[in-house]
C-alpha cells in the first residue's frame, strides 16, 4: 500500500506541475500574439469604425443653387 500511495503522490505532483507549466506557456503565447498584433502594420492600416480620425460629411464644399 505504501508503494501505491507514493506512486499516486508522484502522479499528482506531476499533474500539478504539468498544468502549471501548460498555463504558463499558454499565457506566454497569448502575450506574444498580443505583442505582434499591437505592432502590426495591418492593424494600424485596417479600416475601423472605432478610428478616432474619420472624414466628415461636411468636409465637401456645398454648392448653392443658382436661379
Amino acid at each position: 500500500m505504501a508503494a501505491h500511495t507514493r506512486d499516486t503522490m508522484h502522479t499528482e505532483e506531476y499533474d500539478e506541475d504539468y498544468e502549471e507549466e501548460r498555463a504558463t506557456e499558454y499565457k506566454a503565447i497569448l502575450d506574444e500574439e498580443d505583442r505582434l498584433l499591437h505592432h502590426s502594420s495591418w492593424k494600424r492600416n485596417a479600416p475601423s469604425i472605432d478610428r478616432t480620425v474619420s472624414p466628415s460629411i461636411d468636409a465637401h464644399l456645398h454648392q448653392t443653387s443658382r436661379k
